[in-house]
């Protein structure tokens, strides 16, 4: 087993801090296009069990 040593004061690159910014970025709007997805599914769902005629009036055209 090889013997890794890390320095834990050493600075981050610039091409790596800017890789972690992306990276968390990407995570974050695929969570909210998750979370909005979510929330349209829940209001077609209980759109769908409504008499239509109340849908028609509730939606604009």
């Amino acid at each position: 087993m090889a013997n890794v040593s890390v320095n834990a004061v050493q600075p981050v690159s610039f091409f790596k801090e800017n890789v972690i910014t992306h990276v968390m970025h990407s995570i974050s709007d695929a969570m909210s296009t998750f979370k909005a997805k979510r929330q349209e599914r829940r209001v077609e769902k209980i759109l769908a069990g409504l008499d239509p005629r109340i849908v028609r009036d509730i939606l604009p055209q």
